[in-house]
């Protein structure tokens, strides 16, 4: 039985007896704050994100600024790029992954083994070792350039020599977090903390708020693995952009981030995150628009804590989403599993599969992030402790 806290599973609330009342009041101060922020033109505090989307200069305001992009063709060749860059220590985190059906599964090395900032990062790039991602027009188009070694996921003794021109564009709007969050998932967030909890949140402006976007795109791509030359035409994208002052994913006990590619040419984002010091269930989620505008998806049951809680992730997930008023079936099967170690004490899943919505398919992504410090509290926790002689 729970706790007379209403905490389970250590990390997880059950609804109080004040839940329905926060949740409207909650609902309607949040609906209200969107209204003026869109009829005033305000993003955030470091202005529009057309004019942060280039890299950051890391000081004691923004301490990390990091981007990835990532997405699939309909004949399921996978490709992705991701690029942390962070002041402390001067750390930086990238790697690349590609799937190319008849080739395999191969990702260059992860934390601690991951590439080196060699290159250094210029007004418009990111930069990290042979490996570049650099704005052309902000929000609009990216230029991504990666060449070196490449392990294979599923025998990291073989690697390949890769190399990789590519382009991103889109013309979709931004998502972005602050201010674009369903007011129905910022109510059912807060109400289920303490009443402090949005209080402190609301009034205390100290610290430096994460910045948060995510846009739909395409990526067009040449490819050579050991002089074999590939070619990846019009896949679908998303592209997660963030920053801010501190990036501490060892205070988040787990999160799903999934995204879907669908055969009609709609795109969706799924996220449940659950964070040890701010919220037991943060939702959100968006699907694009063919108009190149997104709406949110206000409400799911997919609730994290009934799957993979002991670091154990399954291959099919069935749940409900609602858009607007309407409701809408999803289900995910997923075929392959590639675990590594993001940084010190997180680790993190990617699986790839297929998708149903309604009866819609499409292509996949599942990332689950786990926090070691609480995962080896759980009775049957799966080990991985061979991720860190991994690559």
């Amino acid at each position: 039985m729970p706790n007379p806290s209403g905490t389970f599973f250590d990390y997880y609330k059950l609804p109080g007896p004040w839940y329905n009342v926060k949740h409207t009041i909650y609902y309607w101060v949040f609906t209200l704050i969107k209204t003026i922020l869109h009829l005033f033109d305000i993003h955030t505090k470091h202005g529009k994100p057309v004019d942060n989307d280039g890299p950051h200069k890391l000081n004691d305001i923004i301490g990390y600024d990091a981007t990835w992009i990532g997405g699939t063709t309909p004949d399921g060749k996978w490709i992705i790029f991701a690029l942390d860059r962070r002041n402390d220590d001067k750390m930086s985190i990238g790697y690349v992954c590609l799937k190319i059906p008849g080739i395999g599964h191969l990702s260059t090395p992860m934390y601690p083994n991951s590439m080196n900032n060699a290159l250094g990062n210029s007004v418009n790039s990111f930069a990290l070792d042979q490996f570049t991602l650099s704005v052309i027009e902000p929000l609009r188009k990216w230029k991504l350039n990666f060449e070196g070694k490449m392990m294979f996921v599923n025998g990291p003794e073989v690697s390949a020599h890769v190399k990789i021109t590519a382009e991103w564009t889109s013309h979709h709007d931004v998502w972005l977090l602050n201010r674009d969050l369903s007011s129905e998932s910022f109510a059912d967030s807060f109400a289920l903390e303490n009443w402090s909890k949005f209080s402190s949140a609301f009034f205390d402006r100290s610290k430096d708020n994460v910045v948060h976007w995510e846009q739909f795109g395409r990526v067009d791509a040449n490819v050579e693995i050991d002089r074999i030359g590939i070619e990846i035409r019009n896949a679908a994208t998303v592209r997660d952009r963030s920053f801010g002052k501190i990036r501490d994913f060892t205070a988040i006990h787990r999160y799903y981030y999934i995204t879907m590619f669908m055969e009609n040419g709609r795109s969706l984002v799924i996220t449940v995150v659950c964070h040890k010091k701010t919220f037991s269930r943060l939702f959100f989620g968006f699907i694009s628009n063919d108009d190149g505008t997104n709406s949110n998806i206000d409400w799911t049951d997919l609730n994290i804590y009934q799957f993979g809680e002991n670091g154990r992730v399954i291959e099919e997930l069935c749940f409900l989403i609602r858009i607007v008023k309407v409701m809408h079936t999803v289900q995910i099967v997923c075929d392959s599993q590639h675990w590594y170690r993001l940084e010190k004490g997180v680790v993190r899943c990617e699986q790839i599969g297929d998708c149903l919505v309604d009866h819609v398919p499409g292509k996949c992504m599942i990332q689950s992030l786990y926090s070691e410090t609480s995962l080896r509290a759980k009775t049957f926790c799966k080990s991985l402790n061979y991720l860190d002689n991994n690559y």
